[in-house]
């Protein structure tokens, strides 16, 4: 599963409010991927856990470490 986080967010949303992240730190996978953001991938049986949060969470903001972040699931063929 690819997964995407294509800008920080500036916002007032409360962490507690939102999902929260069930894969691996995004430090752990993600990489910078210019000219915006940063992308990663993860595989395995915890893809399978983010895919089917994801599902659950279509504004793809979520709660990672009590910090708001914009994260975006894309299965992988």
């Amino acid at each position: 599963m690819a997964v995407h986080q294509p800008a920080f967010l500036d916002n007032n949303i409360p962490p507690e409010s939102l999902p929260t992240w069930p894969g691996p730190h995004p430090s752990e996978f993600l990489k910078l991927s210019p000219p915006s953001g940063s992308s990663g991938e993860i595989a395995g049986e915890q893809a399978g856990v983010v895919y089917v949060a994801a599902l659950d969470n279509p504004d793809a903001i979520w709660n990672v470490e009590g910090i708001v972040v914009w994260l975006v699931g894309e299965p992988l063929p």
